[in-house]
């Protein structure tokens, strides 16, 4: 149907809700819609019914609701950081990474026990996440690319930028930050 399966979530309770969150196979085809949801709904719905094996997983009745990744989109697969370089993402690490794992060492001195990451995306190499983050992670906003057309804004803070690497295999969460361009001219609204 030219659509990718980013994440399915369960939710499990009183009220049972399989989510299925899509977006387009090819990203030039642009963001996932209102009517994009409703085809997958309408594919997905008689045949989800129809599976025997569904069921019992489900073990009673359940609503299906088809969305798209939103503005904190999750990063999973390799595809995901390739895609998104450039972008700022919030990363949890399974545990704290040793300068090895981290390929810098001074980062490592300097942050020891870090879990939680802010940064800019820089690539994907050996099964890891380039990450650029600020030196000291007392200031974790890093400075995003600007916006086609838009000026470049400087950060609160002017903290140097490390690259540090993240195994993908240690990585419990990532996700994009929300990238909303409050500094756009908007006179025509006003």
């Amino acid at each position: 149907m030219g659509y990718e399966v980013v994440y399915v979530e369960l939710e499990a309770g009183r009220n049972k809700t399989l989510r299925l969150f899509i977006d387009q196979l090819d990203p030039t085809q642009g963001s996932i819609g209102v009517n994009d949801c409703v085809k997958v709904t309408r594919a997905l719905d008689e045949p989800l019914e129809a599976a025997s094996n569904i069921d019992p997983w489900l073990n009673t009745e359940y609503e299906l609701e088809v969305s798209s990744p939103g503005v904190d989109r999750p990063l999973r697969r390799e595809k995901d950081f390739i895609r998104f370089v450039g972008r700022e993402t919030r990363l949890t690490t399974l545990r704290p990474l040793s300068s090895g794992e981290l390929a810098n060492e001074d980062y490592a001195k300097r942050n020891p026990k870090q879990k939680n990451f802010i940064g800019e995306i820089a690539g994907f190499e050996g099964g890891a996440i380039l990450l650029k983050v600020s030196a000291s992670m007392g200031s974790v906003k890093t400075q995003a690319q600007p916006k086609k057309g838009a000026k470049k804004q400087q950060t609160a803070a002017a903290a140097p930028i490390d690259l540090i690497r993240l195994p993908l295999s240690l990585v419990a969460k990532a996700n994009l930050e929300p990238d909303f361009d409050l500094t756009a001219d908007d006179s025509e609204n006003t």
